[in-house]
């Protein structure tokens, strides 16, 4: 026998073959990892905030002033009520037997809401205090202190009328009346109704207690009407009463105890 019929491996031809097995056993890998598969795509998620807004109607229903006060020409004219309006009620010449009716028709839009009414900036003061007229130019007043201001001498009831489904057409305030003040208080007096509003009062949306939320679109109407008895005399001259009425709103959902964290939302 010889070396010639012999296979020869040299160093490099072993490692050659190694190298080449390695490669045929990477390739053999990577054919093994193509598994059935599946996929789907939700594209273009969103979460948007929703809406809540409050819509407030300011009219003026009654304007008492035996048909010759300047205040029921300017504001009444020739009609007899009720009449919109969208700045600020000003009453300038109110005397003895005069009779106001101011109504606030209230709607919660985007979501159900709570409701509130409140008064801030309060101004009662008597003639003396204004500084326009004194006892000394009233004969039958001793005393500045005598003289009484407009929130002591008129008297005050608030009526919340309640939404209404309609056969036809949008909801309306034209449901049952809820007696809102005095509701059997003694003192009924525009001063004390001032005092009630100054706290903040929840406006209900039933005639249950419990009855607070309103639905959207439903609105409902609050009147406050005001009256000066005849009884009333000089004391009540040059007299001033002013305040700033704030209606505001609040979700329903997920609020068990309304307004408890502050004033929202108001009008």
């Amino acid at each position: 026998m010889t070396d010639e019929n012999n296979i020869g491996l040299s160093r490099r031809r072993v490692l050659g073959g190694l190298g080449a097995v390695g490669i045929a056993s990477a390739g053999a890998g990577l054919g093994t990892t193509a598994y059935f598969s599946d996929q789907q795509t939700f594209e273009g998620n969103t979460l948007t905030a929703g809406t809540l807004a409050l819509s407030v109607t300011q009219s003026i229903h009654t304007l008492d002033q035996d048909g010759i006060g300047p205040d029921e020409v300017n504001y009444f004219g020739e009609s007899d009520g009720p009449v919109m309006v969208e700045g600020p009620i000003e009453i300038t010449d109110a005397k003895p037997g005069d009779e106001y009716e101011f109504c606030w028709e209230v709607e919660i839009e985007g979501n159900p809401g709570y409701a509130m009414v409140k008064v801030d900036g309060v101004s009662d003061q008597t003639g003396a205090e204004v500084g326009t007229v004194f006892a000394d130019d009233l004969f039958d007043i001793d005393d500045d202190d005598d003289m009484v201001t407009i929130g002591e001498a008129a008297t005050a009831t608030a009526t919340l009328t309640l939404c209404e489904e309609q056969e036809e057409g949008p909801a309306t305030p034209t449901g049952e009346e809820v007696e809102i003040f005095p509701q059997g208080e003694e003192d009924n007096s525009l001063g004390a109704l001032l005092a009630v509003l100054g706290d903040g009062l929840i406006v209900p949306s039933g005639t249950e207690e419990d009855e607070l939320c309103h639905d959207t679109e439903c609105p409902v109407k609050l009147c406050v009407t005001i009256e000066i008895d005849t009884d009333v005399g000089n004391e009540l001259q040059g007299a001033e009463s002013s305040f700033d009425l704030q209606v505001h709103a609040e979700q329903c959902r997920h609020n068990d105890e309304p307004f408890e964290t502050g004033e929202n939302g108001a009008a």
